[in-house]
């Protein structure tokens, strides 16, 4: 069995801002334990391969725990690399074969309503903008420019995303949000269920809150394993959601974000 007490100590973190040294010191804990990923490593092998103080090895393990860069099964005193790792070594992938499965839905589906489409897909706790087509209405919603984060459960699209999470999953997972992401506490934990809620009864999230006289629709788009990899929504003035519209721009989404799986069902794309 491999220990990080056979692993040659890293260097020192650079001595400099708290932030930055913080930023050094997770670095070389993460990459100890890349050195031990089957075994995991207890907290004075950490201490010992990073060249922390045992103190500060268990404060910052805490830390990467909570944001899942590091886990710690239960009674097992061992750490090991967290989810958000995994997460991340994939995350490149996907955006691009995401990208690449819903771009023609994407602008058809701008094309189709004459409002603005987006593009987001999952990354840990947010919801990233990978694309944006403006529909011929003269009128333009752009709220958010490609490249930009939101937290999930913040947004059509971030809370269409929270809404299609396995229920233990979006459990713990608006748990992080509401300790780690400052708009969810605002929202409150009250509030945001009440909205998973509906978007689980409706199938899409609705999202009221854009900017003044704007209002979203968001719809997840699944993977192979049927998990949401991301999502599809359209944003619109408030006039543009009146009458019989509404139900034919959620049409239109649903056979975009259905056409959008289905690629990435044939591709066998999963989170």
């Amino acid at each position: 069995m491999t220990d990080l007490v056979t692993i040659e100590p890293t260097k020192a973190p650079p001595v400099g801002g708290g932030g930055v040294q913080s930023i050094a010191r997770a670095a070389s804990l993460l990459r100890a334990l890349a050195e031990c990923v089957e075994d995991g490593a207890r907290l004075g092998a950490l201490a010992a391969a990073t060249g922390l103080q045992p103190a500060t090895t268990h404060r910052l393990c805490r830390a990467l725990i909570d944001e899942g860069w590091i886990s710690q099964r239960s009674g097992h005193g061992r750490y090991f690399l967290g989810p958000a790792v995994a997460l991340l070594a994939s995350i490149g992938q996907i955006r691009g074969d995401l990208r690449s499965a819903a771009l023609a839905p994407l602008a058809g589906l701008a094309a189709e309503t004459g409002d603005t489409a987006y593009l987001f897909v999952r990354d840990g706790l947010d919801a990233l903008c990978l694309g944006r087509r403006e529909g011929g209405f003269p009128i333009k919603t752009l709220v958010v420019d490609i490249g930009d984060w939101r937290p999930l459960g913040t947004g059509a699209a971030g809370l269409a995303i929270l809404a299609a999470l396995p229920d233990a999953e979006r459990a713990a997972t608006l748990t992080l949000l509401i300790g780690h992401r400052a708009e969810c506490r605002t929202l409150g934990r009250d509030g945001l269920e009440a909205a998973l809620r509906q978007a689980r009864r409706d199938g899409h999230a609705w999202n009221s809150g854009l900017v003044p006289g704007a209002h979203g629709i968001g719809m997840a788009i699944t993977g192979a394993d049927g998990r949401p990899v991301g999502a599809l929504s359209i944003a619109a003035i408030e006039g543009r959601w009146q009458g019989d519209r509404r139900q034919a721009a959620i049409a239109a989404l649903t056979r975009a974000v259905e056409e959008t799986g289905e690629t990435l069902k044939a591709r066998r794309i999963t989170p």
